[in-house]
């Protein structure tokens, strides 16, 4: 019944964020030319840049993708999903539950996952966005135990926390832009698969 209750609030509560270098100058070296004699130029080149492969899951994977939110991650095999759907006049709300739980209720060892999609002035501000959240879980109670910056690769900033609520619970929320909108992902149950799903979020065209 806490979680329940929790849902509900949570659901309520967020429908309401070079030191100038110094050039040193070598003296000048003579150079001299023999006509018909080319000198051979060196050109120094870097290694191109890799990107760091992303960790291999602890879980066998599906894929939720939300068009309206441009985002996709990877979540367990097997779980359920509910594609989004309104929730109000400014708000969409979508879930990845393990079996046994659901948007209402979550099961003793169980996970799940709630993604909403919000319109909420300034739009597309996610420092202000995230500065509202703060402001809301301090007057309910709440402790930010956890604060991460992460960017996805189209520079979203995605700002993870990881909160307790007043009751002891531990919830880990991402937040990122959605074009002039906010996506908000939580997740409560096992941290640990948590931290793994949410950090699965990539863009989709």
């Amino acid at each position: 019944m806490k979680r329940a209750i929790l849902f509900v609030f949570f659901a309520i509560l967020a429908v309401s964020i070079t030191a100038c270098q110094k050039q040193e100058i070598s003296e000048p070296v003579p150079v001299t030319a023999t006509i018909g004699q080319v000198e051979p130029v060196v050109v120094e080149t870097s290694e191109p840049a890799t990107s760091t492969p992303r960790p291999a899951l602890s879980y066998e994977s599906a894929t939720y993708t939300d068009e309206m939110a441009w985002i996709a991650l990877d979540y367990p095999q097997g779980w359920q999903v509910q594609q989004s759907v309104q929730i109000g006049e400014r708000g969409w709300q979508g879930g990845l539950f393990s079996p046994g739980s659901s948007f209402e209720s979550l099961a003793e060892g169980d996970s799940r996952v709630m993604i909403t999609l919000y319109a909420w002035d300034p739009p597309g501000d996610i420092e202000a966005y995230t500065a509202q959240r703060k402001l809301a879980w301090d007057a309910s109670g709440f402790s930010i135990l956890e604060e991460s910056t992460d960017f996805l690769t189209d520079d979203r900033a995605v700002v993870t926390f990881l909160v307790e609520t007043s009751t002891g619970e531990q919830v880990v929320f991402a937040f990122l832009t959605s074009g002039d909108d906010y996506l908000e992902v939580n997740c409560e149950g096992e941290l640990g698969l948590c931290r793994e799903i949410i950090g699965t979020l990539r863009p989709i065209d």
